[in-house]
């Protein structure tokens, strides 16, 4: 089954919305997930807090393929986790129910997401990470972990063509590319003299990338965007580097750490999912069967 898999936080705080049931007195049932019943309300409310609620306006037979399969997705590992805190028994401690807001509503999210956070933490505990684990991944990764070359450059943009050529003809005059960037550029750097912070290639738009064919000093052609007519002038390139294993293991140590958790909840949603399956209700059969894997 297609998963959006978050952690901490995060995955605590996406499930707020959806984890909550809405059900008025003539909303439809859309399924049922084990003995709790699914309405369209629900359904709604998963789509409105992952970002798709315009995507889900009117009767449900109108959503896309796409949006049917990720909202029904999230609605079902909600629900499955929202089962694993009713049948342990899960409750929040008394100082932290202190905390919770006052307001009926946003008491009540809050609890439920502070729940399933603690239902994530028990499905899903914190791996051990060993050292070996942190260094075979840092050299298997290292191109994650390199520094990019990069240009340190002096920058001038103008709107109008004429006023760039004009620019262009001082510079091969011997004009002071610092000092016509302080005069005339349209850039947001023109105050010191058009010294861009260093960028990698890719990073800016493309015009910028011409600047790592030139020499220390050199000054490109006139340069057309969408966002007018750009000069350049190279001031040196900045060779790329490895971060160091000292610098990155930390950051490395997350990132197993969540991999190992994300396939331990992965799991167990599996075998919740074989127990406790979907059944779309009789309306919903062809617009709620959608197939999740």
């Amino acid at each position: 089954m297609t998963r959006l898999f978050r952690y901490g936080g995060v995955l605590a705080g996406m499930l707020v919305l959806a984890s909550c049931h809405f059900k008025g007195p003539n909303d439809e049932i859309a399924g049922s997930i084990g003995k709790e019943l699914i309405t369209v309300s629900d359904l709604r409310h998963t789509a409105a807090f992952i970002g798709i609620s315009d995507l889900t306006k009117g009767d449900p037979s109108l959503w896309s393929g796409s949006v049917r399969k990720a909202v029904l997705a999230e609605t079902i590992q909600d629900q499955l986790l929202l089962d694993f805190v009713r049948d342990r028994r899960i409750s929040l401690p008394p100082e932290e129910v202190s905390l919770l807001p006052k307001d009926r509503t946003m008491r009540e999210l809050e609890r439920k997401r502070m729940l399933i956070r603690e239902a994530i933490r028990r499905i899903a505990p914190r791996q051990i990470v060993t050292d070996q684990e942190i260094r075979t991944y840092y050299h298997n990764h290292i191109k994650r972990f390199t520094l990019p070359e990069e240009a340190l450059v002096r920058h001038i943009v103008t709107s109008d063509r004429k006023e760039g050529i004009e620019i262009q003809k001082a510079l091969e005059g011997g004009a002071s590319f610092s000092a016509l960037a302080k005069a005339r550029s349209l850039g947001v750097e023109a105050s010191t003299g058009g010294l861009m912070a260093p960028f990698s290639k890719g990073e800016m738009p493309q015009p910028f990338d011409e600047v790592f064919d030139l020499s220390p000093g050199e000054i490109t052609d006139l340069l057309p965007s969408t966002y007018g007519y750009h000069l350049f002038k190279l001031i040196r390139l900045i060779p790329g580097s490895e971060r160091p294993l000292r610098q990155v293991r930390g950051e490395i140590r997350k990132i197993l750490i969540a991999r190992q958790r994300q396939k331990l909840l992965g799991s167990w949603l599996s075998e919740q999912e074989i127990k406790k399956p979907w059944k779309p209700a009789r309306h919903y059969r062809k617009i709620f069967s959608v197939d999740l894997e």
